[in-house]
């Protein structure tokens, strides 16, 4: 079973990393993997390992390459491998692909052991469904990467306090994860706290193995090898100062914030974010849970886990700005919770069904409700795809209402697919001037590289233009947008665009004759 999910994911990765759109942080994440696959293609050249080439191909820059390279380590082998059938740039995105399918099997092999199969399924295609998730995972960003090696690390250091030979697996997990971004550090975390509450007694070795994790960070980040000790330093040092320079600003609930919103952002996020029924199972699970008063190991560690992400985002330096990204491996657990819940909402309905039916009849009505809840679930990614970084569910009243109420409708450009793009081509003239707001040269020039936008449009960072493409932020749909643009919001006439529900994602704005 986990084999075939992973084989499913695959196989439908492959087209529908075409249909999501290009994210913000894909263009020099790109090109750093380009450089990667570059300087291995030269191992044995002169200068390959000196301390200015190793920093040119893998140094660490603020607001370009502020992470770890393992993402683009991972993406420079699919690029290596599978540029050939799929094209260099998809072959790139596709390693999430591949992280995404063996993060939903290894779900289904974590939950089976102690809940079994049905638990397992719905704990994987419940994370699948989930809107917001399933886009993130076909996007080669940082986000999933650390979803995977995050809950890798918990399950390594769980399964070190049960077959203590395996704690090397548990310092190898938890480098991984830190080689993808600095939140990757913290899953020590709620791993020891788990300990501490399940395996106090065997906890000594697979916790002392997670010290292992800092060498597997300095063999996979070339940068510091020539000074590995002032290299972590330096790298704690820009993460933790990351508001002094890269002060994004946070819309939540009709205020805008600083770097980080309030105390409540993350769990009001969480449940306005995730599907009613995957969160009513997930209700349902946290109740199996605490009437079994904790002793459920696999069902705490999922707790213990969502509660930490819970708890550190609540921090006043937590930054949280783009939606729920940067801290979505909390969605891994509550996905597991609703698998559990779903199995027991499934059992309770057999039980019932057993009073009054045949054995196979109890059966069959188990296997009915987890049917329908599994569809249930899997509806709002059927309605909103291949949009689902935009996904409200109804509790905030759907992507309207969301709107209404003042929160991220539209970020990181994912919206503007190649179907739009090929659109906008035959809408715009010969030598068109064309100006993208918000701007970001890496972004534009990608899409000209991949023929996904005509490269005789002549994109504009500033100065006159004929035509505005806008990501329709709330924050953005405001006079001092125009006024950003030098031109007053009366000269502009929208002439395409993408809404849904009533909100638009982009708008294309065409300059009016003699303005």
């Amino acid at each position: 079973m986990a084999c075939l999910l992973f084989l499913a994911v695959v196989a439908q990765g492959i087209p529908a990393a075409h249909k999501i759109g290009i994210s913000w942080d894909e263009p020099f994440y790109f090109q750093t993997a380009q450089g990667i696959k570059a300087w291995a293609g030269d191992l044995g050249g002169t200068g390959t390992f000196s301390r200015e080439r190793l920093q040119q191909v893998f140094g660490f820059r603020p607001l370009k390459n502020d992470h770890p390279p393992l993402t683009k380590l991972l993406g420079a082998v699919t690029m290596a491998a599978l540029s050939g059938p799929l094209g260099e740039f998809w072959a790139y995105r596709f390693s999430t692909v591949l992280l995404f399918a063996a993060l939903l099997a290894s779900i289904y092999l974590y939950v089976s052991r102690a809940h079994g199969p049905l638990a397992a399924l719905a704990a994987a295609a419940l994370l699948g469904t989930m809107p917001r998730f399933y886009v993130d995972g076909h996007i080669g960003a940082t986000d999933v990467p650390l979803s995977v090696f995050w809950f890798l690390t918990a399950v390594a250091f769980e399964r070190a306090c049960d077959r203590p030979r395996l704690w090397p697996l548990a310092g190898l997990a938890y480098g991984l994860c830190m080689s993808v971004k600095f939140t990757g550090f913290l899953v020590l975390v709620p791993s020891l706290v788990w300990g501490l509450v399940y395996r106090r007694r065997e906890m000594l070795r697979p916790a002392l193995g997670l010290l292992l994790g800092p060498a597997v960070f300095v063999l996979l980040q070339p940068a510091i090898w020539h000074h590995p000790l002032g290299g972590i330093a330096d790298f704690v040092r820009m993460s933790l100062t990351r508001e002094q320079w890269n002060p994004h600003w946070v819309l939540f609930l009709g205020k805008t914030y600083n770097f980080s919103g309030p105390w409540y952002y993350a769990p009001f996020l969480v449940l306005v974010t995730v599907p009613e029924v995957t969160l009513l199972l997930s209700f349902a699970g946290v109740a199996r849970v605490l009437r079994d008063r904790l002793r459920d190991a696999v069902a705490g560690s999922s707790l213990i886990h969502f509660s930490f992400f819970m708890l550190v985002t609540a921090a006043p330096s937590a930054p949280l700005f783009d939606g729920v990204r940067l801290f979505l491996p909390a969605f891994v657990f509550v996905a597991i919770l609703a698998g559990i819940g779903l199995d027991w909402v499934a059992s309770t309905m057999r039980a019932a069904a057993a009073k009054t039916w045949s054995a196979g009849g109890a059966q069959a009505a188990k296997a009915a409700a987890a049917g329908v809840l599994l569809i249930l679930a899997a509806l709002p990614l059927a309605r909103v795809y291949p949009f689902g970084l935009e996904y409200y569910n109804g509790l905030v009243g759907g992507i309207r209402g969301a709107r209404a109420a003042g929160l991220e409708t539209t970020y990181w450009w994912t919206v503007l697919t190649e179907e739009h793009l090929a659109r906008i081509n035959t809408l715009l003239p010969a030598g068109a001037r064309l100006r993208f707001v918000p701007m970001d040269p890496d972004l534009h020039e990608l899409y000209q590289a991949l023929g996904m936008l005509r490269r005789d449009i002549q994109v504009v960072e500033s100065g006159d233009f004929d035509y505005a493409l806008v990501l329709s932020r709330p924050a953005w749909n405001h006079p001092k947008l125009f006024m950003a643009l030098g031109v007053p919001q009366r000269v502009l006439e929208p002439v395409a665009s993408l809404v849904r529900s009533e909100v638009p994602f982009w708008v294309l704005y065409k300059k009016k004759a003699g303005a």
